[in-house]
């Protein structure tokens, strides 16, 4: 798999299936996706969120998406890579994966993050970074009024 990032001016091209990968990975409430996607393509369109797409060598199909995006805490002073998207159209192995957080600590290391941060309610998110070394910091819990 080849790993590229995209250019704001190619997001149109891809904006359909980026929909489908974020809607999909989010579980966003059905009234919130509108809203959720006209933010996530302006900061795509902005360089505020990046995004990675995975395609095969041989298929030249997109088979892996990951957006992220740069977030400073004012509070702790952490600069981190937030992985809004972290999304496969097929199971990858293990090395794979790692490919793909090789990708992670580049973009980490040139906007000078000191973590990556993500959340999900996957469970087979959570083994994969944990096998790629992440640790469980907090758990949120919400109640819907």
């Amino acid at each position: 798999m080849i790993i590229v990032q995209l250019l704001p001016d190619q997001v149109p091209k891809y904006w359909e299936i980026i929909k489908y990968v974020t809607v999909k990975a989010n579980h966003y409430a059905e009234r919130d996706i509108p809203k959720q996607l006209n933010f996530l393509l302006f900061k795509l369109l902005s360089c505020k969120a990046q995004c990675f797409i995975g395609v095969g060598e041989e298929t030249r199909q997109v088979e892996a998406m990951l957006i992220t995006s740069i977030i400073n805490d004012k509070i702790t002073d952490e600069r981190s890579v937030f992985i809004n998207v972290l999304y496969s159209f097929k199971v990858n192995s293990l090395d794979e994966w790692q490919d793909h957080s090789r990708v992670l600590l580049k973009l980490a290391k040139k906007h000078k993050c000191n973590i990556i941060t993500t959340y999900s309610n996957n469970d087979r998110v959570f083994d994969i970074l944990e096998k790629l070394g992440f640790i469980k910091r907090t758990n949120l819990y919400v109640k819907e009024l």
